[in-house]
């Protein structure tokens, strides 16, 4: 047996003591140190709080490892900023190979709009070139590149998706939804992917931010995020044995039997892998302006975004999940997409049901959640990195954004996520931004402990865990040098993390903004 003494003890329930009694990885009492079963023991003592293992709800995993090995063009100003890198990895390689960039975010460039494929042309010549823009919704491709996925004036927009053209019909580069996927299923092969080292090593730097499991998204049979493997089921299956946190799976997939798959090859895999469900997509994003809407855009006012639901194939996938023991896991941001998976959610035979994001849901929308049982999985890091230009989009909608106090008023499940590579997957800044809002409308603040339990309790009861530091619950602890129910969450560092109750020595990868 193994005792933990700190300063304090902290649960979203409140401080529950300074001591944390561990056995075989399992916690077996938390109290004062002072009660008899801890005091006969040899103690590991830390100077700090010792809260339980953070949980992500939500991250890409080899998308991360991807975009913290590849070039983010995240730091650019302007167009000379981003000609400038750009170019520089265009002149490291052949046209025979191709160049992915990510982070792009137009709306913090002098020119306050997306590059084209003729600016890119200028900056990177024959070398294909994608670069997506942050939220991984949209995407702008190089001459070449749409040469090489044959995309001209005669494609046709995919189920979901739209290329952007000009008044004469052709191309500008600029892709969106699916029909990024035209384009980087032409690319990736020339992309080498992240080896199982990157992965792995970047799931073990998700350890030094305080993160013990993770909710993740992988693709299945295709992918159309960051020009990545197709088939990043296989690459997590194949480090199942080696994973240093738990993995909770959801397959991102349009094909029944590649969901089938996926479930036979994850429960196959073992290890900290597990299956839970089905990823699907209803909308797209605020950023790219794909987020359904029922009013249009308030900076866009002949666009109500696109509804990326197919009421046919949804259901039969939704059926499958069901029948496979998951949960279906739809990503819906604007609140007619919101209300499309609530009539989806409705259907009495449909499994449990989570709304990805939830961003912009109707008062009759979150009855309809409480009423049907509907976990809303929210990402307080958007909040930081909307605030500047999301009241343009959304105008006098903006005090119903993000509602996560309104949420938990009406006893919604609610748990928190970063939805990396697109935000940070630094738990601590997502438990601050939940607390302060970051300008968004301040009813909607949540206590330290509640915000604390998006990340913990709550994280736990939605993937029907045992309760976090109760008895029989693993021994997955975080020691920070501060309270994060009290303290701002942003300035904490951490100290030190145990999984199942043994140290992990980790070290966090620079984020690449």
């Amino acid at each position: 047996m193994k005792v933990l003494l700190a300063d304090a003890v902290v649960t979203a329930g409140g401080r529950q003591g300074d001591a944390v009694l561990v056995d075989r990885g399992r916690i077996v009492a938390v109290g004062r140190r002072d009660d008899p079963r801890f005091a006969s023991r040899t103690p590991v003592v830390h100077d700090g709080v010792v809260v339980p293992g953070l949980v992500d709800s939500h991250l890409h995993p080899v998308g991360y490892a991807t975009t913290v090995a590849g070039l983010s063009v995240g730091p650019a100003a302007c167009f000379d900023d981003l000609g400038e890198l750009l170019g520089a990895a265009a002149a490291q390689r052949t046209p025979q190979s191709a160049l992915v960039a990510v982070r792009l975010d137009e709306d913090g460039l002098a020119e306050g709009r997306l590059p084209t494929a003729d600016d890119l042309d200028r900056w990177t010549g024959d070398v294909p070139t994608v670069v997506y823009r942050y939220c991984g919704h949209v995407a702008v491709a190089n001459r070449a590149a749409l040469r090489l996925a044959g995309v001209d004036a005669r494609t046709t927009d995919p189920p979901g998706g739209i290329i952007d053209r000009t008044s004469e019909g052709d191309p500008t580069g600029v892709l969106r939804e699916t029909a990024i996927g035209l384009v980087a299923s032409a690319v990736a092969p020339r992309v080498p992917p992240p080896g199982p080292d990157d992965v792995l090593a970047a799931l073990g730097s998700l350890t030094a931010l305080g993160l013990t499991r993770i909710v993740a998204i992988a693709a299945a049979g295709s992918n159309d995020l960051w020009c990545g493997p197709t088939d990043e089921v296989a690459a997590l299956a194949a480090i199942a044995d080696r994973l240093p946190l738990d993995v909770h799976l959801f397959v991102a997939t349009t094909d029944r039997r590649q969901l089938e798959r996926s479930a036979r090859t994850v429960a196959d895999a073992g290890g900290r892998l597990h299956f839970a469900g089905v990823k699907l997509f209803a909308d797209g994003s605020f950023g790219g302006r794909t987020a359904a809407l029922h009013r249009p855009y308030s900076d866009d006012p002949d666009n109500r975004g696109t509804l990326r639901l197919d009421p046919t194939r949804d259901r039969e996938l939704v059926a499958a999940t069901r029948d496979l023991g998951g949960t279906a896991a739809i990503h819906a941001i604007g609140d007619r997409a919101i209300d499309a998976v609530l009539d989806l959610a409705a259907d009495p035979t449909a499994p449990p049901v989570r709304i990805e994001h939830v961003s912009l849901p109707t008062e009759e929308a979150i009855v309809r959640m409480a009423d049907l049982g509907v976990v809303a999985s929210v990402q307080p890091p958007f909040l930081a990195s909307e605030a500047t230009w999301l009241p343009g989009r959304l105008g006098d909608r903006m005090e119903r954004v993000y509602p996560f106090a309104t949420l938990r008023r009406h006893g919604i499940p609610t748990v928190a996520g970063s939805d990396s590579p697109v935000e940070s997957p630094d738990p601590l800044a997502g438990i601050a931004a939940a607390r302060r809002r970051d300008g968004f409308s301040s009813v909607e603040r949540l206590s330290g402990s509640d915000a604390l339990g998006l990340y913990t309790d709550e994280a736990h009861r939605v993937l029907g865990l045992r309760a976090p530091l109760q008895p029989g619950a693993p021994a997955d602890l975080v020691v920070l040098d501060g309270d994060p129910t009290v303290a701002d969450p942003s300035t904490l560092r951490v100290v030190a993390v145990y999984k199942a109750g043994e140290p992990v020595v980790a070290t966090p990868l620079p984020w690449p903004g």
